[in-house]
Order: structure tokens, then sequence, then C-alpha cells
């Protein structure tokens, strides 16, 4: 039945069907190449932030204070590939941390007098303004 009704349907048989069929190949092929492009192109992106969140990281470790690596361990662990909102955080903080090393440790040292815990729960429990707020979210961390 339906093939009755598809014979006389003129872009199957008419005089035009070899171009119809012909153009709408041509579109498939060009929105496939389009989308193969597309997915290319954000794979690359990704493949660049994922770079420069090494190298960022890579920065942080150097500075070698145990408050900073336990931060940059976290923030390797929750973003394995990161967004470009992310990586403008880690940058910042980068920059932050570079200027004083020490502004993690402070805190940590006196939220564990405070708390009178070991330095990993005191971190936990009172992280410095410096940390971004959705990160510290993620983490599960109260401030």
């Amino acid at each position: 039945m339906i093939w009755r009704w598809m014979a006389d349907r003129p872009w199957v048989n008419g005089p035009f069907a070899r171009e119809t069929w012909c153009v709408g190949l041509a579109l498939a092929l060009l929105g496939t190449g389009l989308v193969m492009l597309e997915r290319h192109r954000s794979d690359e992106l990704q493949e660049r932030r994922n770079r420069e969140q090494l190298g960022l990281l890579e920065a942080l470790t150097s500075l070698q204070r145990a408050a900073v690596l336990e931060v940059a361990t976290a923030w390797r662990l929750s973003y394995p590939e990161p967004s470009e909102d992310r990586l403008a955080e880690l940058r910042d903080l980068v920059r932050q941390l570079q200027a004083d090393p020490g502004a993690l440790d402070a805190p940590v040292a006196q939220a564990g007098h405070i708390y009178g815990l070991c330095d990993a729960q005191a971190a936990r429990r009172a992280l410095p303004s410096i940390i971004p707020p959705a990160a510290a979210e993620e983490w599960g961390v109260t401030r």
C-alpha cells in the first residue's frame, strides 16, 4: 500500500527524482560533517583546558606546602575535566597563593588550635576565603 502511494509521488519517480535524492544525500553528508567538525573542536578545546589545569596544579604543588598540596589534590579529583569558569577560579587561586604561599597555613593552624583537631580536619572546617565558594560547596566543606 505504502509503495503504491510512494510510486505516485513526483520526488520518487518524477522528472527531478534523482536530483531530489542527491540534494537530500548531500545535506545529510554536510550535516554529518559539521557535527564531526564541532565534536573535534570541542575535544581540542577540552584538551587545551586539561593541559592548562595540569600546568596550574603543578605550579601549586611546586609551592610544597601541606595545605596547598591538599587543595591541589582535592581540585584535581573534583575537576578532572574543567570548564572555563573552573579554570578561571583556579588561575585566581594560583595567583593568590603564589603571592602569599602561607595564606592557607595560618587559618589551618588557627582552626586546629581552636577545634583541637588534626590539620586535615581543621582545614576542612575552616577554609580561608581564597578557596572559591563553589569548590568548597562541592567538596562538602563548611566555612
